[in-house]
């Protein structure tokens, strides 16, 4: 079965932020989509 989530996140704007996020997700066979 696929689950579906998903993931709000309120930051200051940093540089490394987006890298950060997505290499997590990778990690955990995750995808981003818009």
């Amino acid at each position: 079965m696929e689950h579906t989530y998903r993931l709000v996140i309120s930051c200051p704007d940093r540089v490394g932020i987006v890298a950060k996020v997505s290499n997590f997700l990778s990690t955990y066979n995750g995808w981003i989509t818009e």
